[in-house]
């Protein structure tokens, strides 16, 4: 939330950005479906790519999050990671894929699209049933 707050007032000093990187590997585990994706997006946001092993733990969270994620988490994730330019596994893609159709009937046609952009700027490819 703090990332969001700070998207729109400033863009805060690479130093503060590694700062806030390694204090959210202290709270990754604990943190929800929400706030995991509310920090992909503050992120987004600020144009900032966390470092490799941040952005590796981000997205091993997001994989254990994806089978709980409401429809607005999932498109906030998705398109974070596309502007983000923050590539999953082929095993994370399966699970996203699944967990949209799961939702697919409450997402709206706005959230789909965002949805596409952000699997589109990752070079994914859904499977033909999409």
């Amino acid at each position: 939330m703090m990332l969001l707050a700070l998207s729109r007032l400033c863009y805060p000093s690479q130093p503060w950005m590694q700062l806030h990187s390694r204090l959210l590997l202290q709270l990754l585990p604990s943190m929800s479906a929400a706030e995991v994706s509310r920090t992909l997006l503050g992120f987004a946001r600020l144009g900032y790519t966390p470092e490799t092993a941040v952005s590796g733990q981000l997205l091993q969270r997001t994989q254990q999050l994806l089978p709980e994620m409401r429809n607005s988490e999932l498109v906030r994730t998705m398109h974070a990671m596309g502007k983000l330019h923050l590539a999953p596994s082929e095993a994370w893609l399966q699970e996203f894929y699944a967990a949209v159709e799961a939702a697919a009937d409450g997402l709206q046609v706005s959230g789909f699209g965002m949805v596409v952009w952000g699997l589109a700027k990752l070079g994914a490819k859904p499977h033909q049933a999409w």
